[in-house]
């Protein structure tokens, strides 16, 4: 048990321990794929900005849409 800077009073520390290297690696991978879907999506968010833009500078022009 370890105690505190106080002296005699016992505090319960937590011991965390490192997961083994299958698990990190398992996570690392799991964040890599997240981090990949993310951009992807954000991706798909510019290009729908940019075509809902070109969309309203046609209609005030007055273009016929194609």
């Amino acid at each position: 048990m370890d105690f505190s800077p106080i002296g005699a009073i016992p505090l319960p520390i937590a011991r965390v321990e490192s997961p083994p290297m299958a698990d990190q690696a398992a996570a690392i991978e799991m964040l890599a794929g997240l981090y990949q879907r993310i951009e992807f999506e954000q991706n798909c968010v510019d290009r729908y900005v940019d075509l809902e833009q070109a969309l309203r500078e046609q209609t005030r022009r007055g273009d016929r849409l194609e």
